[in-house]
């Protein structure tokens, strides 16, 4: 028909008030990945379908993206079909297509994607089946710019036949519920914000069979829609409209990504499920989005998150660690597999591997001399008086914006830099006698060190720990760490302002740390430690800050302290420095092994003591996830230990020296 001319598929007497045609970019991506983190399939169905209100006989010019290309790299798409209108000449020439369109809706072009595939979700399925349970772990992140969001997602989670109860929750967006008619937990998100992450755990009891019933272990399933996306990058340049009478027209162009197959099947190995969450963030690097709109209003691209550099471990995992659980359990050289599944389970360590002689050795420390009586109460309350909680929430919010503060990351390495950054501007501003120090590891993020220099060769240490990982994912997953530990972190900053700003000068050294590696089994802090050790610095006691930020408000607001691996004589002094300086009761409570920081110094033979947020260690049920942020804290219950940072930098750093 198009040798002739004739257009049969539209009448020349059409006529509309307002011309209008709209253009429906619809993709359907399909994924199948295997137990292994193996892409067995990636792939886009799309078609472009129109509806032309337009009058008379329009001729229509429609362009794609100049990467558009038939058999190169680029958009790469195939099996292209057009409707009958189209000029097929025009298309292999300057990948247009022109045409006179049908009156309403038609399909114009259908088309099939195989290779460069933004995929919009990145999702880590764990499944772990022990005995008569089975325990669920579910990741999710949308992959996609934070101005566009996918709506009425449903994630399908098999489960064996033979599960009879369902233990679940959701942290972050979404509902979910068992389906025992259909074998399966069905999760609701009714709406999911781009790159923003949520998760999914649950235990399912199995009932007693006589005889087991072999559970196929069917795939884990998406089904979602994303506007103004497109999964292959194809994206509509142009779209003009030509006709006799020159009438005006609008045009309009939408995107919409839906699930085609979308399916991951169970992972049974964490190394294997970092490993595929790699693998399947490697299939997309580039996404495109258009904010809605007439045709040629075009957003900015975003590249893909996890291939940057910020998401790559660096190269401390390489080969085994010498891990330490206990004081009566010899230390064992794990792989970074085994230390996941420590972290995974609650259990604290210590990773010796660069410290083996401060636990190899019963050597005392330095023997040093607390004031027995409080004597800097004038100073101090006048110095406590400049206290504010204004740079608690200036700092932390470009804090935490980091997506984690990983140890062994670029991420990790950057945000230490930028907190140095904040510390040297505020020792700047004082002109004060202060030293800023960053202090390399073996790993990439570095420790901070700011030395108030004193008369005496003797040294007071201030301390928190700067690093946040997620519990899953520690260097892929989105860990704010506003309360582990911004809220420390913070904390002695703000104690540095005040001491700085009150023109602090004191006999002894008076040092504050900001560790790196806190997560990774108290790395910096060991390092630190030892090296004071092995040149016999003279390290009166440590009194180190590790969560600050929250405590529950059915429960009473203390100053918890760590009752073991401590020194009593520290902990006793720190009483009476809340009695005399802060609101707050402390109370004491137990720790366990490898708790944070302090028991770096403990180890070491110097003096330790640790401020905790409150009395329950597990209160805070927000942290190493994504939903530790700063809308969590109590930016008046941070202030009290600020309060204490300052007590204890004056009455520890004014007291006779020995």
């Amino acid at each position: 028909m198009q040798a002739t001319g004739a257009t049969t598929w539209r009448r020349q007497d059409i006529s509309y008030k307002k011309n209008e045609a709209f253009v429906d970019v619809i993709e359907a991506v399909n994924l199948l990945v295997s137990a292994k983190g193996t892409v067995l399939r990636s792939d886009v169905q799309g078609q472009i379908v129109m509806r032309s209100f337009l009058s008379g006989m329009p001729e229509c010019k429609f362009g794609l993206n100049d990467k558009l290309q038939m058999d190169h790299a680029g958009v790469d798409i195939a099996d292209c079909q057009f409707h009958q209108c189209v000029r097929l000449g025009k298309f292999d020439v300057d990948r247009t297509i022109s045409f006179i369109p049908p009156d309403g809706e038609f399909e114009l072009m259908r088309y099939r994607a195989a290779d460069n595939i933004n995929l919009p979700f990145k999702v880590l399925p764990v499944v772990r089946e022990r005995g008569r349970t089975v325990e669920y772990e579910v990741l999710i992140k949308a992959n996609f710019s934070a101005k566009l969001c996918a709506t009425n997602m449903v994630v399908t989670v098999p489960t064996p036949p033979s599960a009879t109860t369902c233990r679940i929750k959701v942290s972050g967006a979404g509902k979910a519920k068992y389906d025992p008619e259909g074998n399966a937990l069905v999760w609701r998100i009714s709406r999911l914000q781009g790159l923003q992450e949520t998760s999914l755990t649950a235990v399912v009891d199995l009932a007693p069979m006589a005889k087991p019933v072999v559970w196929s272990r069917p795939p884990i399933s998406l089904d979602f829609q994303v506007l103004m996306f497109t999964a292959s990058g194809l994206l509509v340049r142009f779209l003009k409209v030509f006709e006799k009478s020159n009438y005006h027209s609008v045009k309009w162009v939408r995107y919409m990504t839906k699930a085609g197959s979308y399916q991951l099947r169970y992972i049974f190995n964490m190394r294997v499920a970092l490993v595929a969450l790699a693998l399947v963030a490697a299939v997309g690097a580039v996404q495109h989005a258009f904010a809605p709109g007439p045709v040629g209003h075009v957003s900015e691209s975003h590249n893909d998150v996890r291939m940057s550099a910020e998401f790559q471990p660096g190269s401390l995992y390489d080969s085994r660690r010498l891990i330490k659980v206990s004081e009566h359990v010899r230390a064992r050289w794990m792989s970074l597999d085994a230390i996941l599944v420590l972290r995974q389970a609650g259990v604290r360590f210590m990773d010796i591997t660069d410290a083996q002689d401060l636990h190899d050795l019963s050597v005392s420390g330095y023997e040093s001399t607390l004031p027995l009586e409080l004597s800097q109460g004038d100073a101090v309350n006048k110095t406590l008086a400049l206290l504010s909680t204004d740079l608690y929430g200036l700092v932390l919010e470009p804090f935490t914006a980091f997506h984690n503060r990983y140890y062994d990351s670029e991420n990790g390495r950057k945000s230490s830099k930028w907190l140095q950054e904040q510390i040297e501007e505020m020792v700047a501003m004082a002109k004060a006698n202060v030293t800023v120090t960053s202090v390399e590891h073996r790993f990439k993020q570095p420790s901070v060190v700011a030395r108030i220099h004193g008369q005496s060769d003797e040294i007071v240490v201030v301390s928190a720990h700067q690093d946040s990982v997620n519990m899953w994912l520690p260097w892929f997953g989105r860990a704010s760490g506003a309360d582990d530990d911004g809220s420390g972190t913070v904390t002695i900053l703000e104690a540095l302002r005040v001491l700085l700003e009150s023109s602090f000068a004191p006999r002894r050294t008076v040092e504050l740390h900001w560790y790196a590696g806190e997560e990774g089994g108290l790395l910096g802090s060991q390092a630190i430690a030892k090296q004071y050790k092995d040149e016999g610095r003279k390290v009166v006691a440590n009194l180190h800050f590790d969560m600050t930020g929250f405590w529950k408000r059915t429960e009473p607001e203390v100053i918890g302290l760590v009752a073991d691996r401590t020194d009593p004589e520290t902990r006793d002094l720190v009483k009476k420095l809340a009695r005399a300086y802060t609101r707050l009761e402390t109370r004491e409570f137990e720790c366990g092994y490898g708790c944070s920081d302090h028991a770096s110094w403990n180890q070491a033979g110097f003096r330790s003591a640790m401020a905790f947020e409150s009395d329950q260690l597990e209160a805070n049920t927000h942290i190493h996830s994504p939903e530790d942020t700063v809308a969590t804290l109590d930016f008046n219950h941070m202030l009290e230990f600020s309060k204490l940072a300052v007590a204890f930098a004056y009455e520890v750093g004014n007291a006779k020296t020995s």
